[in-house]
């Protein structure tokens, strides 16, 4: 009987895999730590990834870099401002409760379509809020302890009935989500316009929530899973708001906590990676300057790279060698005698669409707009995200 294993990997190409990713972080890092850094995209790589290593500037900011942001949640007073709020976040990927992407309607290919998944709990799986065993309550315990510590370090006043009732608040959310499981085989939701969200999901402004992410710009938007929606949207209506400002403040602060001082990554790490992933260690500090410069300037990365590995004879050569395939191609499929008409015209069509990229692209990303500051990480991802998501939405 022949056997298929689940992992495509034989016995030590995990390690060997692993070897080369380091490898290659190493190599990043030390283009990285050899630019001149004093103007343009260098300068912004470095400053990149110095706002990532220098230690000390993080931990002498503590809360300062998100006091701002805070302030703003405290100001929300009413339903439409909370959702202009959650939008704003999502757009920083601050913590936004809802994943969503965007991309090329399949029905109109000039068209942006959204799709959007639900959300709005932080602890990994609905179960870990419902199901009554012991191991879920202590879970549960140590992330009241989680919230209660966060608040304190972002000299946040909150009772211990506060973050029960943001437990509560997730708990309800955690009812409403359709099961994984479930999720793998029912159908998304139908595309919906704004308004049609409006009205079919009330109680939350869609419209003020799409508008910072440039989502109001999309010709339709699928909420995969509308049940969830509909029921976070009445939810808006019937939770107090200052429970909705302490749920987002909970999000916020934990979405920016790996890019504050110790006290706050000390405290993520010890919940989500320790207890809730059985991680070990955290992940160096140098190694994610390098994936904050690889995610964020990754078009420089790759044009310093290849300046030192490809040259641009070696790049026209292999073009050369491509062209010269593509008339193979081309003279092949007109001398084939066993090739009917419209056969040949199907293929002649298909390798006119055809186009070849050949080490690097044509036209680099322009990062000129986005603005690196060496000492404040925070507002560096924040602004890098915003960056992205305006460049996805054009």
């Amino acid at each position: 009987m022949a056997r298929h294993s689940g992992d495509s990997c034989r016995p030590g190409e995990l390690g060997h895999l692993a070897e080369l990713a380091e490898q290659a972080e190493l190599d990043v890092r030390r283009i990285i730590e050899t630019l001149d850094g004093r103007r343009g995209p260098e300068r912004q790589i470095r400053d990149l990834y110095a706002s990532m290593t220098n230690e000390a500037t993080i931990e002498a900011r503590g809360a300062t870099p998100i006091r701002a942001e805070l302030a703003r949640i405290d100001a929300v007073d009413s339903p439409p401002a909370l959702a202009r709020q959650i939008g704003r976040l999502s757009a920083m990927n601050a913590g936004g409760p809802f994943g969503a992407s965007a991309g090329i309607d399949a029905t109109n290919p000039t068209a942006l379509l959204v799709t959007v998944a639900q959300g709005g709990t932080l602890l990994p799986e609905r179960d870990y809020y419902l199901r009554t065993d012991a191991a879920m309550q202590a879970i549960r315990a140590q992330y009241l302890a989680y919230l209660t510590t966060i608040f304190r370090l972002a000299e946040r006043p909150a009772t211990a009935a506060d973050v029960q009732d943001v437990l509560a608040l997730e708990t309800q959310l955690a009812r409403a989500q359709r099961p994984h499981a479930e999720s793998q085989i029912r159908a998304p939701g139908a595309p919906l316009k704004l308004h049609q969200a409006m009205r079919d999901m009330p109680g939350f402004d869609w419209q003020a929530w799409a508008e910072p992410q440039g989502f109001d710009l999309a010709t339709r938007i699928i909420f995969e899973q509308p049940d969830f929606f509909r029921s976070f949207a009445a939810a808006v209506g019937t939770t107090p708001l200052d429970t909705w400002k302490d749920w987002l403040a909970a999000r916020y602060i934990t979405a920016s906590s790996i890019f504050l001082s110790s006290g706050f990554a000390d405290a993520r790490f010890e919940f989500f990676g320790r207890v809730l992933s059985g991680q070990e260690a955290p992940r160096e500090r140098w190694k994610r300057g390098v994936s904050m410069v690889n995610g964020h300037l990754g078009d420089e990365m790759g044009r310093l790279d290849v300046k030192k590995h490809l040259p641009e004879a070696s790049r026209a050569h292999v073009e050369r060698m491509v062209e010269m395939i593509m008339r193979g191609f081309r003279e092949a499929m007109a001398e084939a005698e066993w090739m009917t008409p419209e056969a040949r015209r199907a293929a002649r069509d298909k390798l006119s669409r055809m186009s070849a990229s050949v080490g690097y692209p044509a036209r680099w990303r322009d990062y000129s707009r986005l603005r690196i500051a060496p000492d404040d990480l925070l507002g560096n991802a924040q602004r890098a995200f915003e960056f992205d998501n305006a460049d996805n939405m054009r």
